[in-house]
């Protein structure tokens, strides 16, 4: 409760358009700090809060910094243990990622989606998404080995072994 006191207290100053995305991803950064220390409810509104600054931004034509802050949700969402709520959010994410700029947004989110279909026991979805979100990766090592082993993971889930211990193997070979 005393998070979300001071998320309520820093949402209510004034700030101009200029450090709305600083100051939202201060809040993204919140967010992921507190979902990976299992502390969901002020994760969550520190991701809804990011989002109500995102909105407030001037920026219309490169949505990108919502749509993060909107991912953002989805993921807390799903760590939080609320798949069908993250699968809902991710999905009409989705939706939004339509220009160029979002494309690593895009892909993020195809990578989410395919984890929550995985755990779902959707193995065949989550593969589909999986080869999606590798296929749009960088050749940035870091990003590659990070969608590899998402791909790897509904791979041995849907019991094509070889090809997972392939990529597997690959996202080592990278990091």
């Amino acid at each position: 409760d005393f998070i979300i006191e001071r998320i309520k207290e820093f949402e209510a100053i004034p700030i101009t358009s200029d450090i709305v995305k600083h100051a939202g991803g201060g809040l993204i950064e919140i967010a992921n700090r507190l979902s990976h220390n299992k502390m969901s409810r002020p994760a969550l509104y520190a991701a809804e809060a990011a989002i109500r600054l995102g909105r407030r931004t001037d920026d219309k034509e490169k949505p990108s910094f919502l749509l993060g802050c909107l991912y953002t949700e989805a993921m807390v969402l799903f760590q939080a243990g609320e798949e069908e709520k993250a699968l809902a959010k991710a999905e009409a994410l989705l939706d939004l990622c339509n220009s160029p700029e979002d494309a690593i947004i895009r892909q993020a989110t195809q990578g989410l989606t395919g984890e929550i279909r995985r755990q779902a026991g959707d193995s065949q979805t989550a593969v589909d998404l999986a080869r999606l979100a590798l296929e749009a990766a960088s050749s940035h090592p870091d990003e590659t080995s990070f969608f590899k082993m998402g791909l790897a993971k509904a791979l041995n889930d849907n019991g094509e072994t070889e090809e997972a211990l392939k990529h597997t193997k690959g996202a080592w070979t990278l990091v």
